[in-house]
């Protein structure tokens, strides 16, 4: 009877994995804090980044190897027009290119 602690060990490792935080992308945001600051980029970052969304994405990019880092500039042009550029970038996650230990 081997079957029922086999089967037993199974629901309990299912049922603690659905309760497990679900991974997460690393997030670096180098705005210009006149235009954007850090706070209010990872609101939207956070926002946009739901559950479903994030598990289609690990599928083809894995949380620990890849990261995404966001920039919003902006400034005026000589006749007095305002621009604002924005960009979202999906990049490899090295420790020595994000600055992070690894």
């Amino acid at each position: 009877m081997i079957i029922r602690p086999l089967l037993a060990a199974a629901v309990l490792l299912s049922t603690s994995a659905a309760f497990a935080k679900p991974p997460q992308y690393l997030i670096l945001d180098h705005s210009t804090e006149a235009v954007m600051d850090k706070a209010g980029a990872m609101a939207i970052w956070k926002a946009q980044m739901d559950e479903k969304r994030v598990a289609r994405i690990a599928k083809l990019y894995p949380v620990g190897k890849w990261g995404f880092i966001s920039q919003v500039e902006g400034g005026f042009t000589p006749d007095k027009g305002c621009v604002i550029t924005a960009r979202a970038m999906l990049v490899q996650a090295a420790a020595k290119t994000w600055n992070v230990p690894a």
